[in-house]
């Protein structure tokens, strides 16, 4: 049965709680699966500040990178230095990721509207 909004009276097949890093990617990737199903995402401020940076280790030859679209920074070596002593070092087979979450959401709410996803907030 499908969610009706009470204000609107817009039926919904599913309803994403929380316009964060999760609730956009969920909503994302059903768009990918259902392109058809009638999507509504509830947040309290979709356009309000969001400074936030969401960083992840991975392996430096392939970065996941499900949403490419969205900038990011990529270390492959750290620097260390105390003041007096400083060293540089390769990752090796790692990678650190971040990624800014205004951008993150800037895009992806561009593009859930786009799809047709409703935001409400």
């Amino acid at each position: 049965m499908p969610f009706r909004d009470p204000v609107s009276k817009r039926a919904f097949d599913a309803v994403v709680v929380g316009g964060g890093l999760s609730g956009l990617s969920l909503a994302s990737r059903m768009v990918e699966l259902r392109p058809d199903a009638r999507i509504a995402v509830v947040d309290a401020d979709f356009d309000g500040p969001d400074h936030k940076l969401w960083s992840w280790w991975d392996r430096a030859d392939r970065i996941h990178d499900p949403f490419p679209e969205v900038p990011r920074t990529v270390w492959r070596r750290m620097r260390v230095a105390d003041g007096a002593w400083e060293r540089t070092e390769s990752l090796g087979e790692l990678a650190y990721a971040t990624m800014r979450s205004d951008a993150f959401r800037s895009i992806l709410t561009g593009g859930l509207r786009a799809a047709g996803v409703t935001l409400i907030s």
